[in-house]
């Protein structure tokens, strides 16, 4: 009997298949296919180091530990003060202190 029922089946779902109507049919009764999945998305880019991260922190007991000496003759500007004056002079804002 299972063999008989599953022949009918088979058969039942050969016609069905074949013919054009009733496959179209048999296809509009059908629930949608399910949507296919949101493509991964790219991994975020690192974030890129501050320049103040490379700035020596202010010690104030380091500060204060240094003996009064001579005054040293100024040398040229600082890093940060060049890189300060340069992104400014290309009309980007520049963090305050």
């Amino acid at each position: 009997i299972v063999a008989e029922d599953r022949f009918k089946a088979l058969n039942h779902a050969y016609e069905t298949l074949a013919d054009r109507t009733r496959r179209a049919a048999y296809d509009a009764g059908l629930p949608p296919p399910p949507a296919p999945p949101p493509p991964e998305a790219p991994p975020a880019a690192p974030r890129r180091p501050s320049p103040r991260q490379w700035e020596a922190p202010a010690d104030p007991v380091m500060r204060s530990a240094k003996a009064p000496g001579p005054k040293k003759p100024a040398g040229p500007p600082a890093f940060m003060d060049v890189l300060r004056d340069a992104t400014r002079r290309r009309g980007h804002e520049w963090p305050e202190d």
